[in-house]
């Protein structure tokens, strides 16, 4: 029934509004901050989908906020990761994850200064590319 009025209000300000798409829409705008029904017939379709998400939310939500309670009452006896490969599984695996709309701020991955034979490989790569850059002008 209020589907209905809804439709019937979308139509009678598509009129008013000289079949202008933005002026109707203001014109809605402005009749649902007083017209409930009008409010409740444009949302209500939409309604069955943003309930059950707020309820399944706030469980998700509480879940969360009582397993960390625990998480703190109980001791930690993980032992930190020894390479950044394991702490990247771990990250995977579910230890110390954040939930999506529910982080807390978790420390990011620690950033570990290169190998010295990364480093070297770097170097090369530079000389061999300024030596490229020195023989192509040469040439010229």
């Amino acid at each position: 029934m209020s589907i209905d009025y809804a439709e019937k209000k979308v139509v009678e300000a598509l009129e008013k509004a000289g079949d202008n798409k933005a002026k109707a829409r203001k014109l809605l705008m402005t009749w649902i901050q007083t017209d409930h029904k009008l409010l409740l017939g444009l949302t209500a379709v939409h309604l069955k989908g943003i309930i059950p998400y707020w309820v399944e939310r706030m469980e998700r939500k509480e879940s969360v906020v009582a397993e960390v309670s625990e998480q703190i009452k109980a001791p930690q006896t993980t032992k930190e990761p020894k390479s950044f490969g394991e702490a990247m599984l771990r990250s995977f695996a579910g230890q110390k994850t954040a939930v999506f709309g529910l982080e807390t701020g978790n420390t990011p991955l620690q950033k570990r200064a290169a190998s010295q034979k990364h480093i070297d490989a770097i170097k090369f790569l530079a000389q061999k590319g300024q030596q490229k850059a020195k023989k192509s002008r040469d040439e010229e």
